[in-house]
């Protein structure tokens, strides 16, 4: 039997796998590539409709590239996927001051190269700060020059920064590595199970995992319920886990229609048995058979 007292939780091995490797070869090129582009659209299109969804683009390509990154290297070490994750960070923000100030001196020019700016950061600022008396918005004809556009800029680069934090720290949170197979399991089943009060919750929690079986399964999001969610290795039966999420709220549309349920963690992730994975698959294959 599971018994959740033991405390069976997963721990990742903390290998770095080839994020060094590859975050070496890749990391730097693909951010001054993403970089590139992102400052051509700014200087090409000034906008401020299109700098914020350029921005906004940019970001969610930044992010997603640290998170392919960490799977594809099978870095399962948190803290040097959230270093590298920073130093990418860093870099994005350092190239981003350094093309904009080569792209603002050479507008509608493609730039082949002088990188003897980019190792001089003194030089940097000084011409950035030349640039911050010159530079307006061209949307509504008003001036933002000088400190204004500076605290533009730093907004621009904090945004950076936190992103780059935040996906290196979550690119990890709850992902399950199987050493044998040498791979990331991947989401098995999610199975809805309701629940009367409180402290009937808590009381299973605190109990043997198994008797989160005596619940009574739905499928209506709106009934108040846990998550069980459990990842399994595609190759093999050694590496399950399970982790148990609460409903906390509804997910509203823009017209306040609620459309999913909102949920917060309260469990780490277990390492559960083969048998007891079963007869989770059982409930959610009765459910879906109910349908």
């Amino acid at each position: 039997m599971d018994n959740i007292n033991v405390k069976e939780t997963y721990v990742p091995t903390e290998k770095t796998g080839n994020i060094f490797l590859l975050g070496i070869l890749l990391g730097p090129l693909f951010i001054a590539l993403l970089t590139t582009l992102y400052v051509q659209a700014i200087i090409s299109f000034p906008d401020l409709f299109l700098l914020l969804i350029s921005y906004i683009l940019y970001v969610i390509l930044y992010a997603s590239f640290i998170y392919v990154l960490v799977r594809i290297s099978k870095c399962r070490n948190t803290r040097i996927v959230k270093l590298f994750a920073c130093f990418l960070s860093f870099f994005s923000v350092y190239y981003k001051a350094f093309y904009f100030i080569l792209a603002s001196q050479n507008e509608h020019n493609i730039f082949l190269g002088d990188f003897s700016l980019l190792l001089n950061p003194t030089h940097i600022f000084q011409e950035l700060n030349v640039l911050s008396q010159d530079i307006y918005d061209t949307v509504f004809g008003i001036q933002i020059t000088g400190w204004i556009i500076w605290i533009f800029w730093i907004l621009q680069a904090s945004g950076i920064l936190a992103i780059g934090y935040l996906t290196g720290k979550y690119s990890t949170f709850e992902q399950v590595f199987c050493e044998n197979c040498n791979r990331w399991t991947q989401l098995e089943l999610r199975i809805m199970l309701t629940y009367e009060s409180e402290e009937e919750l808590q009381s299973i929690l605190d109990s043997d995992i198994s008797h989160l079986l005596t619940l009574t399964p739905t499928s209506d999001f709106m009934d108040q319920h846990i998550l069980v969610i459990i990842d399994k290795c595609k190759e093999c039966d050694a590496t399950i886990t399970l982790n148990i999420d609460k409903k906390v709220g509804e997910l509203t549309s823009r017209y306040d229609a609620i459309i999913d349920a909102k949920y917060q963690n309260v469990s780490p992730v277990y390492v559960i048995s083969y048998s007891l994975y079963r007869k989770f698959e059982k409930i959610n294959n009765d459910l879906q058979d109910s349908l």
